[in-house]
């Protein structure tokens, strides 16, 4: 028999998992290009907060070269 405490880990770990999906797919609404727009700001702030750019682009599922052409573009 699964302990009380064995069954709220596996639910939280269910539904974090499914609001960080969720999350990476809501947080652009719009046209495309205001998307990429908003998706390039904030690559930007994070990376001025000190986020490395490889946990940028596993995040945002694109390429490490995308990520400093952002950054270097700004």
């Amino acid at each position: 028999m699964l302990g009380v405490d064995k069954i709220i880990y596996i639910l939280y770990n269910s539904i974090y998992n499914i609001i960080s999906i969720n999350y990476k797919y809501m947080l652009f609404k719009g046209s495309p290009a205001k998307e990429l727009k908003k998706r390039n700001k904030l690559i930007i702030k994070l990376i001025k907060k000190g986020v490395r750019k490889e946990q940028i682009a596993v995040r945002f599922d694109i390429g490490i070269s995308r990520v400093y052409q952002i950054w270097n573009k700004r």
